[in-house]
């Protein structure tokens, strides 16, 4: 049995819960499932870590339906949002890069971009002799999302509307801020940093 306490089975049961609410889930035995479960309030107050042990073998299995994943395989794999403060890039496969500037990030990393969003590294080198928006503009086009936190939690993010429809609205869903703007960039469009895109609060 993992050792899980009551406290992350009951942030377990939220996180169904939500893509519950966002009718995300449809499969009749998973919502049924998800409907005996206790409130996550219940089991942070009430259950003991042995008891929520128990509990956790139906969210497991409710969690793998859902997701495709066993649970185990998201245990420790992202930083907790409390710790995520300034700029980042999120690239594929959940690849989380932080600097000082977005710029810098892209500069600091050029192969692992050209690498992971399958960019010619010449165009990349071209476009560092440009100005930074171009660059940031030339990433967010081939599947890099723009990510800024501020200190008071407020979440900003920018991506193309392929990466919004392939992974980046889950992504952001999965971020516990208490406010998140996402920026749709339509490739076409002239690009000016954060001020640019279709703003959607989520």
């Amino acid at each position: 049995m993992e050792d899980v306490n009551a406290n992350e089975v009951a942030s377990y049961i939220e996180s169904l819960n939500i893509a519950l609410r966002d009718g995300e889930i449809k499969k009749e035995e998973v919502i049924g499932v998800l409907h005996s479960l206790p409130s996550p309030e219940h089991v942070r107050r009430h259950l003991s870590d042995e008891e929520a042990k128990v509990l956790f073998e139906s969210v497991r299995w409710a969690w793998k339906e859902v997701s495709g994943k066993d649970i185990t395989e998201t245990f420790n794999f992202e930083p907790a949002p409390e710790t995520l403060l300034g700029n980042y890039w999120i690239l594929k496969n959940g690849v989380l890069l932080h600097g000082v500037n977005h710029y810098g990030i892209i500069k600091r990393n050029l192969s692992l971009f050209s690498t992971l969003l399958k960019m010619d590294a010449f165009v990349l080198h071209q476009k560092l002799a440009g100005t930074p928006q171009d660059l940031i503009k030339l990433v967010i086009d081939n599947g890099g999302m723009r990510v800024f936190i501020t200190s008071d939690k407020r979440a900003y993010f920018q991506m193309n509307d392929q990466v919004y429809k392939n992974w980046g609205r889950a992504k952001v869903k999965g971020f516990d801020f208490p406010k998140r703007i996402v920026k749709l960039i339509d490739p076409s469009s002239k690009y000016d940093g954060w001020n640019t895109g279709i703003t959607l609060n989520l």
